[in-house]
């Protein structure tokens, strides 16, 4: 029984009319004050700690992005993405002074099918040949990306593998006579004799700023033997183990992210062995060709979609074909005199869009090479001008159903012979 003092206690503090049975109630009612009370704060504290958890991950994700945030991959991975300069950054495409975007497709480069009638060759056999020439008597000469030159003869309708010129990666090469004068992305400027099947360096670093040649691109060769050719980085090729080749798209996509323009287009001059630098300063320099008369050379300076015009007397560069309606690779010079333009793949925004920040160019250039399937469309675009610049022609696969990475367009007897950058193929289309 409870005792008298703790019966007047109750009689005080229960409500009116309430009886003594009615005190388990009572305590139960102040429990549940005392709950209602007490579930807020639970609630703050449980809040509090997946702010902090929140944060501890924030924190974590931070330290774990440090490196991908202040690196380059390599092989840029000695620092981050640099700013790009104002006058790059309005020049590419969809920008103000840049192509436009969505491209325009008009007059002479109006749409059209035709590169959809290309036909195969030597599917599966020829990896990666950049570049075709044609040799004298009509032989088909292929370079791959591991370092084999092919040779099909006219009416066998076979390659056969005739020299090795790696390891390396050769891009761009030119038939001279009976030399093939190679432009090695890794080993610099190569010729390889075909009568005997000797192989030369011709140059690896230019002397007059003793800088290296660490990607040599393409290239094109004068009559008296002077070659007039690219480097398109200060900067050299990855070899990808899991791919089994020095893997050039990459180290392309790692120029383009860090902003680096220090391709050069530069002159050996076969006299005297000696290599000299006649334009530097560019985004990525890609494709060369000497004009007809040979008082010019072109080179392309793929970042900014454009073709530059060296004259050689005087040495001044100027724009000879702007705003391209796709990315160009190669550059040949054409019969009549014309040049075909090689558009390796569509235009993108994505240039545009993280030119202006260094950092998330950074952190892009660590996954761009798992997103490139998704984020660029396959297509090709064979695009001739005239010998003023004027556009001329055009073949395209819009889709890249027959051909995609087109890198070069050769006209050879009424044929467009068309080098890929990353087929397993060559193809040849009538014009």
């Amino acid at each position: 029984r409870p005792s008298p003092a703790l019966r007047a206690l109750e009689a005080k503090i229960r409500p009116p009319g309430a009886t003594f049975s009615d005190r388990a109630g009572h305590r139960a009612g102040i429990n549940s004050d005392r709950a209602r009370r007490l579930k807020p704060d639970r609630k703050q504290a449980q809040q509090t700690t997946a702010m902090l958890k929140l944060a501890a991950a924030a924190a974590a994700a931070a330290l774990l992005a440090v490196p991908y945030a202040t690196r380059l991959p390599y092989p840029y991975d000695d620092a981050a993405a640099q700013p790009v300069a104002d006058a790059f950054r309005r020049r590419v495409a969809g920008a103000e002074d840049g192509s436009a975007f969505p491209p325009a497709f008009e007059g002479a480069w109006a749409p059209n099918d035709r590169l959809t009638k290309a036909a195969r060759l030597f599917e599966g056999q020829v990896k990666g040949s950049e570049s075709v020439a044609t040799l004298e008597d009509g032989t088909l000469v292929m370079l791959d990306r591991e370092g084999w030159v092919f040779l099909s003869k006219p009416g066998t309708g076979k390659a056969s593998k005739q020299w090795y010129v790696g390891p390396g990666r050769p891009l761009g090469f030119h038939a001279h006579g009976d030399k093939l004068v190679i432009a090695c992305s890794t080993k610099g400027l190569l010729e390889l004799d075909m009568a005997t099947g000797k192989l030369r360096v011709l140059s690896n670093m230019a002397d007059d700023t003793r800088v290296p040649l660490n990607y040599v691109n393409d290239l094109d060769v004068a009559k008296n033997g002077d070659v007039y050719f690219s480097s398109s980085t200060a900067r050299g090729v990855v070899y990808a183990p899991r791919k089994g080749f020095h893997d050039t798209m990459h180290s392309y996509l790692m120029n383009l992210f860090s902003g680096d323009a220090t391709g050069r287009l530069l002159k050996y001059e076969a006299a005297t062995g000696r290599t000299t630098t006649l334009v530097d300063g560019l985004w990525y320099a890609n494709g060369v060709a000497v004009a007809r008369d040979e008082k010019s050379v072109l080179v392309v300076e793929t970042n900014q979609n454009r073709v530059h015009r060296v004259d050689l007397a005087t040495g001044i560069s100027e724009i000879f074909v702007d705003k391209l309606p796709a990315v160009p690779d190669g550059v040949t010079r054409a019969p009549d005199g014309g040049f075909w333009i090689a558009g390796v793949v569509p235009l993108s925004p994505l240039p545009r869009l993280l030119a202006p920040y260094p950092r998330l160019r950074t952190l892009v250039a660590h996954v761009v090479g798992h997103l490139l399937p998704l984020l660029a469309k396959p297509g090709a675009f064979a695009l001739k001008v005239d010998a003023a610049g004027a556009p001329a022609d055009a073949l395209y696969d819009l889709k890249g159903a027959r051909v995609r990475t087109l890198s070069a367009v050769v006209e050879t007897d009424g044929k467009l012979w068309l080098g890929n950058l990353g087929g397993d193929f060559v193809s040849v289309v009538d014009l």
